[in-house]
């Protein structure tokens, strides 16, 4: 009978530590997850629309001159096998940048309702107010300006990759891991940082975002958005194992009238780099190497560590 109840005991004790909190367990809202859980499931979505980042196959840089494209071998700027064989040529002169279609090809406006053809065109690119992007069957492409360097980048919506897509991997979703952030002024509101080119750029940063976790104070420096938020680019000890070794983004939400605002590391997420071999992506500084791991977000991309 002592037997019995003794195990009576531990079994109640068991049924006890079952209904505890237990440190970085704690229940999760319902509306916060489905909160999140919606915000990854949009996330998702764009990487698997037609024009997302698995859909990017080139980044060509473009020199002063002219360059031919199409998918032939003899072009200055090869395409994938699905362009035409000529498509036109790129003319790229003190920094002004023309396109001018093949007479064969079909080149028009992306996304223009109705279709506009384009012959001739000046092309804006992607920092200046009026961007221009072309479609040729089923490829995409845009002038970027990366620190005034210029390159066409290619998408084409029939690749594969979306379709192949099954996901990223996440953390579970923990409250936790939302923060609140104090902007504390540094510097002269400039900050530089650097993008996988090696490019050395310098961005809008009016000093660092100081916040708690578990107790210790920890601080990021971001980039400004001007709408009232913050961009933030991170590295921690997940990275180059459990996350992309060069580091994930999150966005900060609105800051208020005494400095504050939330850091949601549960939507921390991928570079475009972790999706393909062609992005341009800016890197975390060494001062936003978190010394700690920050399970929150999203895992590293099928192995990728481009």
């Amino acid at each position: 009978m002592r037997r019995r109840q003794r195990w009576r005991t531990v079994i109640a004790g068991i049924g006890l530590l079952s209904t505890m909190a237990l440190p970085g367990c704690a229940s999760q809202r319902p509306e916060y997850v489905a909160e999140i859980d919606a915000w990854h499931e949009g996330r998702e979505s764009r990487l698997r629309s037609d024009t997302g980042w698995l859909t990017l196959v080139g980044l060509h840089p473009l020199r002063e001159g002219r360059q031919t494209l199409g998918s032939s071998p003899r072009s200055d700027i090869v395409l994938s096998a699905s362009a035409p064989s000529r498509v036109g040529t790129i003319t790229l002169t003190f920094g002004r940048t023309t396109f001018a279609a093949d007479s064969g090809a079909d080149v028009e406006l992306y996304d223009s309702d109705p279709p506009v053809s384009v012959r001739t065109i000046e092309l804006g690119t992607d920092i200046s107010d009026e961007p221009t992007v072309l479609s040729s069957g089923s490829l995409v492409m845009q002038v970027i300006d990366r620190s005034g360097d210029l390159f066409l980048r290619v998408k084409d919506r029939d690749h594969p990759a979306p379709r192949e897509f099954a996901g990223i991997e996440r953390y579970p979703v923990r409250e936790s891991w939302r923060v609140q952030a104090r902007l504390v002024p540094e510097g002269d509101g400039q900050y530089e940082f650097e993008n996988v080119l090696g490019q050395r750029f310098m961005a809008d940063s009016p000093g660092r975002l100081h916040f708690e976790i578990d107790g210790a104070d920890y601080s990021l420096r971001p980039i400004d958005n001007g709408d009232g938020t913050y961009f933030i680019l991170f590295g921690d000890t997940t990275n180059g194992s459990e996350t992309y070794g060069a580091g994930r983004y999150v966005y900060s939400g609105e800051f208020d009238e005494n400095g504050d605002a939330i850091i949601d590391f549960n939507k921390s997420y991928n570079p475009p780099c972790a999706f393909n071999d062609y992005s341009t992506c800016s890197l975390p500084p060494a001062g936003n190497m978190l010394p700690i791991a920050i399970r929150a977000g999203e895992k590293n991309f099928g192995g990728k560590d481009h």
